[in-house]
């Protein structure tokens, strides 16, 4: 009998502590100075600081972070978002699952910057901070990927803006009204991730995508898309299949049917460019043998392309043919001096993809 009482207050000790501190956490400075505790610990894993303004919600079942900022090292602030709100199940973790109902981005602001030799501020931040000391040893994988099931039930970004920097693109300067509902799920084999609506404009170009959905999962060595479509107000993207380039027979088909040049040529800032042109793409077969075939038009030009790649030899080896009948220049280049009927065939055999790295033969002919 004594011992049941004993085993008895143990469990109300138990009870009582764990309400207790459920009841200490849940007070604002507790959660704050928690807050401060996980910025510091990811800002000693980045090559910049993040900052939590202030930590609010339950630990146990929903958190809202404001005013989250991430600046580099010279402390330039790249992002902010007012808010971030997170709802998941703890108790989902003794099925080896982390299940987060709903991920909420408020008016998340981002500014993007590209130097000159291609590298984007926000990736020389994510990259892994130098450490201090000696390098430690290499931790040993016991099967590699998470050691948990991530499900994510619900994304959404609301109300975005993306200030981009960069000379490839100098028709995209802003990115605003970006609106994202997305779901994922990443365990220690797989992925997947299902975008139900993307949308949002690019100035001073004044492009807009309308919509962009397809899912998107696979492996470490598959990567399949389906369904994915991006449209805009004069371009229609899809694409569905397994890509190339992984260790499993690739089988994907890309149509732009249609693709406008203008749309194009504003995001180049490019007057020059300006017409529909219609694009069918396809890649089957194994990596040691995958055959490739296409086809671009425009008004009365066609190009037909043949090819096969090995894409398991270092570098890639590839043998195609190029076809181009009645090409008429001046109308895909808009140059009326460049008026034409071409009609040509080429044969191109090699190996690399780059001017340092390619060696090959090409051959012309006129038909």
């Amino acid at each position: 009998m004594r011992r049941k009482l004993k085993r008895m207050a143990v469990c109300v000790a138990i009870v009582c502590g764990l309400l207790g501190l459920c009841a200490y956490v849940a007070r604002d400075p507790v959660r704050d100075v928690l807050g401060r505790t996980a910025s510091a610990w990811l800002s000693r894993r980045l090559n910049g600081t993040l900052e939590i303004g202030a930590l609010r919600g339950s630990l146990w079942s929903s958190l809202v972070l404001r005013d989250v900022v991430l600046r580099d090292r010279a402390g330039l602030e790249v992002a902010h978002l007012d808010e971030v709100r997170l709802g998941y199940d703890l108790t989902t973790l003794f099925t080896k699952r982390l299940v987060v109902q709903h991920v909420h981005f408020v008016h998340p602001q981002a500014t993007l910057m590209q130097d000159p030799e291609g590298q984007w501020n926000l990736s020389r931040i994510l990259s892994p901070a130098a450490p201090a000391g000696p390098p430690a040893a290499p931790e040993r994988a016991a099967g590699g990927g998470l050691p948990i099931a991530l499900v994510v039930e619900h994304v959404q970004i609301q109300d975005g803006h993306i200030a981009l920097h960069t000379a490839a693109l100098p028709g995209v300067q802003q990115l605003t009204g970006l609106q994202v509902h997305l779901q994922g799920q990443v365990d220690g084999r797989e992925f997947r991730f299902q975008v139900h609506q993307m949308s949002g404009r690019a100035t001073p170009a004044e492009v807009v995508l309308q919509t962009a959905q397809g899912t998107l999962e696979g492996n470490a060595t598959t990567v399949r898309l389906t369904d994915l479509r991006l449209q805009t107000a004069q371009t229609l993207v899809t694409a569905a299949g397994t890509l190339p380039g992984g260790n499993q027979p690739a089988s994907l088909t890309l149509q732009l049917q249609p693709f406008d040049m203008a749309e194009l040529g504003r995001l180049l800032q490019r007057e020059d460019m300006a017409g529909p042109v219609h694009l069918t793409l396809t890649a089957q077969g194994p990596p040691e043998a995958l055959a490739v075939r296409g086809q671009l038009s425009a008004e009365d030009s066609r190009v037909d392309l043949h090819g096969q790649l090995n894409t398991r030899a270092m570098p890639w080896r590839y043998s195609s043919s190029l076809e181009l009948a009645h090409v008429n220049l001046a109308t895909l280049l808009h140059q009326e001096p460049l008026q034409s009927d071409l009609n040509l065939q080429a044969h191109i055999e090699g190996a690399g993809l780059t001017p340092g790295t390619w060696h090959g033969a090409a051959r012309l002919a006129t038909v």
